[in-house]
């Protein structure tokens, strides 16, 4: 069988393909980055010495009295532990029933491998793709996609064969077989559950969406690196040609790609790229930092700790009231720029 061809012998300009790995780096950055900053002021104190952070004997930050921001933030604090552990399993429920819901969806559908003759099997010869990997079935919603979790298949409706020339139709398989030898059904499943751990966080999921959309973009590039042209007009069949109206809940179990990412797909085959749109927005991105200030200055008062009476960081017995009135000691009466004077109770 032959080899899938290198992403490095692809007739894509090359600026393009560079942009392109950028993006993708980037991308997986932000979506590490994001998931770390909201994980670690959760869990993180927990694993370090509050001590060794602030100290018991920094009673104030300026104005401000170190206990109250505790006790009041204690609270915030919690509430992110909740939806730490909500997250868990709403991905987990979720990951479970979009794989539920694909076995029961491709179970309703009569599949076949190619058989010796057939315009598929044929295709999949050019392609170099063993048609053991293939599977056909008739008037598929989506002509061509790429399922399974530990052993993906391709799936291609069998009206592919009489719409398409065997090369468009080569050009499509090996579109589809660069995604199953990555295993992109387990690689875009995995970032899907990440986006639903931290569901409080919408900049994720479309993180997550945009690296779905560069799957699609990376599998073009092996399959351009021997179809180029016939890539482009597969494409453009496939989307005239549509599909049936009524799909059987396949569209939503192997999440469809947006008709907008098509454009791009066929500029880039010309050597002509505007640059990807990113579904991440301002309004996703200013939560996301709301998000983050609130877990970061929660998690970080929680390292601040209420000193046991007695202890040579004891608080004051003022400071003892807090837990009843938080807000009664917020802003130290006694503070100035200078210091603390005797109206402040952690003047001694």
């Amino acid at each position: 069988m032959n080899s899938v061809p290198s992403r490095h012998d692809s007739v894509i300009d090359a600026g393009i393909l560079r942009r392109e790995v950028v993006r993708r780096r980037r991308l997986l950055g932000a979506m590490a980055l994001l998931f770390v900053l909201s994980t670690s002021p959760v869990v993180g104190h927990h694993l370090v010495r509050a001590a060794d952070w602030l100290p018991a004997s920094l009673q104030h930050f300026g104005p401000l009295c170190m206990v109250s921001l505790h006790l009041l933030l204690v609270p915030l604090h919690s509430a992110f532990h909740w939806l730490l552990l909500g997250g868990l399993l709403f991905a987990v429920i979720d990951r479970v029933l979009a794989l539920l819901n694909l076995r029961w969806v491709l179970g309703r559908v009569d599949f076949a491998s190619p058989r010796v003759g057939d315009g598929t099997y044929a295709a999949a010869r050019l392609a170099g793709v063993e048609p053991r990997h293939l599977r056909t079935a008739p008037t598929l919603a989506i002509p061509a996609f790429t399922a399974g979790v530990w052993s993906p298949r391709i799936y291609l409706s069998s009206d592919l064969a009489k719409t398409l020339t065997t090369e468009e139709l080569a050009a499509v398989i090996t579109h589809e077989e660069a995604h199953r030898l990555r295993r992109d059904p387990l690689r875009l499943s995995a970032l899907r559950f990440l986006s639903s751990l931290l569901f409080w966080m919408p900049a994720l999921r479309r993180i997550a969406d945009d690296l779905a959309d560069e799957a699609e973009i990376d599998a073009d590039t092996v399959a351009a690196a021997r179809f180029p042209l016939a890539l482009a007009s597969a494409m453009v069949a496939m989307a005239r040609g549509g599909g049936p109206a009524h799909d059987d809940g396949l569209r939503s179990a192997v999440r469809f790609q947006a008709v907008d990412l098509l454009e791009r797909r066929i500029e880039r085959l010309a050597g002509v790229s505007r640059g990807a749109s990113s579904r991440v927005s301002r309004r996703s991105l200013a939560f996301a930092g709301v998000a983050l200030v609130a877990a970061w200055t929660s998690g970080v008062m929680v390292l601040h700790p209420l000193a046991a009476p007695g202890s040579p960081h004891a608080i004051s017995a003022h400071c003892n009231t807090h837990a009843s009135s938080p807000f009664s000691h917020l802003f130290c009466r006694g503070w100035t720029w200078t210091g603390h004077d005797s109206a402040c109770p952690h003047a001694s």
